[in-house]
């Protein structure tokens, strides 16, 4: 364990996580990730490798647990200031806590003493399941379609980002005011692609930033690597990009899309046959992948195997890859190359440029062709209230920070937030670098360092991307068909813009604002409290919050997002998000062995309607609930008078969640614990809880001091 020798394993690791992607986020709630796009999530699936392994604890190495050492230099660093610190706060606490004979509050069920009305309440009106972050979210969105739907843009300056977007928004948000003349204009862009009489044609339609959007066999989704640098991830993708063929649904979706805007039915269906027929070409590429070994393509490369279509220089005249010129794909990626971009091959390529081009336009027609559309694609007798979906996405993935400027005016802003926010942090920065202190090191004093170097540089963000679009190159006309392009390609512009930051000014981009929820990116080690998560904060704060409230909410949050530092994705790379291999023997056995000790308690938990949890799921938003939940037990034992039952209740209320055997799947899998489980089992293990209540061991929420989950704490 001293040899200084690194782990092969954990340079594999590096490897794969160089194919991750440019934003890997960690949310704090109940709910989703951050999509750039919608094509770009759903060819996710494909795309991305995953990036974690875990390692047996070896069996010299003492249980991490149990904050134990495994060497000497260990030892030693017990003698710092760091560490007399921590003793001195643990004193402090366990004085603070009542004697043994003290009569304690008797404790079954945590979140149902605390949660129980709230639950009672709620259940009448949403039979399927709630939770207060729902509550909020719904408040959110109330607030926020007011600004959207009745703003008045005679007050606002024309030339504004959020003029443009509102006008766009509210011309596209009622389809029963768009006449024919925006079929015309889809099929104006359908007769362009119909026009292409070369494959010379067709890589100059490529590289232009609108018909760029429809092409699927050089789809490039932009990559972080780990140095930090930037790549593309080029792969192709199906038309309607889920790497399935066309069902009958969805041809007849983009049959109806074709002759709604004019496309005779002879010439529809010569588009969707010519279309499955490239369709298959690209699955059978798939089905032919003997590994999944990606490597940086040259333009030497693509000459030694007989590439002629230009794509390096497609990809580079739209900034759609890295300053190297070189992109990653499998070795299996020139063949498909050479089979389709062929001239007999140019009419499928065409009709499956216009297939692809008509299912990301028909949104837009007119209302009848726009909602058979939806109702065939989607399946859907409600075809409406999938069409606002469509473009409500759009909104919040390109302009969601000028929407959000105008709700924090009216709903959020408090001046005295971004400091309290960010003196939170220094406050939990230094119990993060006390709580690291008995990590059994290897070389005790470079990785202290390492750690506290990156704690040192986390920064948090509060409702505003640093960088956004502010939408100053569309320039707007009386055809809604050109606006809502010049809306999509300005976003697709922006995107490509931030791809190209230099390592120093890499800024925090593309968060949506309207979530009720906070991220860790972990490429830039930086954390993002969105405005829908700030609203709830800023309601909650008319109360006139005590120290221990602020702690049970915006503490435990940004808590938590600073803990997803030191989840499995996040914990090899430094504090500019780059990838180190700087873990030694044993260093990395143990932390992943207290990684498999969480996966290991919660693996097969029953979670009600005979639902079970798996442990592999929930490891790194659990590790990031304890770190959160340690880090603000720490700051309150410093307190002179802390209420502990406070701080507990204020947590396990804004965590409070039920739900019906429709939604518990859903909540068991997408990666945090289940209401009452990030309740019950979260503060289960630590030893104030037990030392504030009479938790009874008959309870099944209970955790034998044994079992606890100590790790840092």
């Amino acid at each position: 364990m001293g040899s200084g020798r690194k782990r092969g394993l954990y340079r594999a690791i590096a490897t794969m996580l160089s194919l991750t992607m440019v934003l890997g986020s960690a949310g704090c709630g109940t709910g989703s990730g951050v999509e750039s796009s919608v094509e770009m999530s759903q060819a996710s699936d494909k795309d991305s490798a995953g990036t974690e392994s875990s390692q047996p604890l070896e069996k010299e190495t003492t249980d991490f647990t149990e904050g134990s050492k495994t060497s000497e230099n260990s030892k030693a660093a017990e003698t710092s200031k760091a560490s007399e610190e921590g003793s001195a706060s643990t004193e402090t606490a366990k004085a603070q806590f009542p004697e043994e004979n003290v009569a304690k509050e008797y404790v079954y069920d945590f979140d149902e003493l605390v949660n129980a009305e709230w639950i009672a309440e709620n259940k009448g009106a949403h039979p399927n399941g709630y939770s207060k972050i729902w509550y909020y979210w719904d408040m959110m969105y109330e607030h926020l379609y007011d600004i959207m739907d009745n703003a008045d843009l005679s007050a606002l300056d024309p030339e504004s980002g959020i003029y443009k977007a509102l006008s766009i928004y509210r011309e596209q948000r009622d389809p029963s005011t768009r006449d024919k003349k925006v079929n015309q204009s889809i099929k104006a862009r359908l007769d362009r692609i119909d026009n292409i009489k070369s494959l010379q044609d067709l890589y100059d339609l490529y590289a232009d930033e609108e018909f760029a959007r429809y092409d699927r066999i050089l789809y490039a989704s932009p990559q972080s690597t780990e140095t930090g640098a930037y790549s593309a991830m080029v792969m192709p993708l199906t038309v309607t990009s889920d790497y399935e063929p066309m069902n009958v649904m969805q041809e007849s979706a983009l049959r109806a899309g074709l002759t709604g805007v004019g496309v005779s039915s002879k010439r529809a269906s010569e588009i969707i046959k010519n279309a499955k027929a490239l369709d298959e070409i690209i699955l059978k590429f798939y089905d032919n992948i003997t590994s999944e070994n990606y490597a940086y393509i040259t333009q030497s490369m693509l000459n030694n195997h007989g590439v002629t279509v230009p794509v390096i220089d497609i990809l580079d005249q739209l900034g759609s890859i890295g300053d190297s010129k070189t992109f990653l794909s499998v070795s299996e990626y020139y063949d498909l190359l050479n089979t389709i971009y062929q001239p007999d091959n140019l009419q499928l390529i065409k009709d499956h440029f216009a297939a692809t081009a008509i299912l990301r336009l028909a949104p837009y027609a007119t209302k009848d062709v726009a909602e058979k559309y939806c109702s065939l694609m989607y399946e859907t007798t409600n075809p409406e209230a999938v069409l606002k979906d469509y473009l409500d996405h759009w909104m919040f993935a390109i302009a969601s920070d000028m929407f959000a400027q105008e709700y924090d005016r009216e709903f959020v802003r408090d001046p005295a937030l971004d400091a309290e926010a960010k003196a939170l942090l220094e406050d939990i920065k230094v119990e993060l670098k006390v709580a690291f202190k008995d990590f059994p090191w290897t070389y005790p004093y470079s990785n202290k360092a390492f750690i506290e170097q990156k704690i040192d540089a986390l920064q948090v963000l509060l409702g505003a991307n640093e960088a956004y679009n502010d939408l100053a190159d569309v320039v707007l006309t009386d055809d809604p068909i050109d606006n809502m392009v010049a809306f999509l390609v300005s976003g697709d512009r922006f995107s490509r813009r931030v791809f190209h930051q230099t390592l120093a000014d890499r800024a925090m981009t593309g968060i949506n604002m309207f979530d009720a929820n906070g991220y860790y990116d972990y490429t830039q080690n930086k954390i993002m409290l969105c405005s829908g998560w700030l609203s709830m904060y800023a309601d909650l704060k008319k109360n006139h919050l005590a120290y221990e409230e602020v702690l049970g909410t915006l503490g435990t949050v940004i808590a938590h997002e600073a803990g997803h530092a030191f989840s499995r994705n996040a914990i090899g790379r430094d504090h500019r998000g780059i990838y180190r291999n700087w873990m030694y023997d044993g260093e990395y056995e143990c932390i992943m062995g207290y990684y498999d000790s969480i996966e290991t308690f919660f693996d097969g938990i029953d979670v009600g309607f005979d639902c079970k949890l798996v442990g592999e799921d929930v490891i790194d938003e659990t590790i990031a609930d304890l770190i959160g939940v340690g880090c603000c037990l720490r700051l309150l034992a410093k307190q002179e008078h802390p209420d502990y039952d406070l701080f507990f209740r204020t947590y396990a209320a804004q965590n409070v969640a039920f739900y019906s055997a429709k939604s518990i799947k859903e909540a068991a899998t997408e990666g945090h614990l289940p209401g009452k489980e990030r309740i019950n089992y979260v503060l289960g293990q630590f030893d104030e809880f037990y030392r504030t209540y009479d938790v009874d061991k008959t309870s099944p929420y209970y955790v034998p001091q044994e079992k606890r989950l100590k790790g840092l704490w």
